[in-house]
């Protein structure tokens, strides 16, 4: 069995952005300097706004994009896509809090009016229907409860 075939290293095109102009790292670590008339040449290149590995169909690409009108091209407002981010954030954390459109609804319970003697002893049918008629007004107190923890994790840490 033949031992496998090894590759030449070959020093990356230098760009305007290389951590020390000039030189290269090797894959042991070792920096070298690049042949001093191919760096001077990449750099001409690359000063001059001629991008060396751009080949003439990117070319040809590039110049046809320029020729297009500004109405075909679509606008970008960061800020806007922020708010709207943003927005769309507000209103799902809302929707979390709120009665979903799947809730169970008000069981279908003959009671009459409750009688301050039912309540006092807590019949199970008279805590169900005070439940389902106030649900609106539990769901938010338990949603301001959950925020009022979160606010005191993040205000003291815990």
């Amino acid at each position: 069995m033949s031992a496998p075939e090894v590759k030449d290293f070959e020093p990356p095109i230098p760009t305007l952005y290389d951590p020390y102009p000039g030189y290269y790292q090797m894959p042991s670590g070792e920096w070298r300097a690049y042949d001093p008339g191919v760096y001077q040449k990449f750099m001409k290149q690359l000063t001059s706004g001629v991008d060396p590995q751009m080949d003439s169909q990117t070319k040809s690409e590039a110049k046809e994009f320029a020729e297009r009108s500004r109405d075909d091209m679509a606008t970008f407002d960061p800020t806007e896509e922020l708010r709207q981010g943003q927005i769309a954030e507000r209103e799902r954390k809302k929707a979390i809090t709120t009665t979903p459109a799947n809730a169970p609804a008000m069981p279908r319970m003959k009671v009459q009016k409750a009688t301050g003697l039912a309540r006092t002893r807590h019949q199970l049918s008279t805590l169900l229907t005070e439940a389902y008629e106030n649900r609106e007004a539990l769901e938010e107190k338990i949603a301001q409860g959950k925020r009022n923890r979160k606010e005191a994790g993040m205000k003291y840490g815990f």
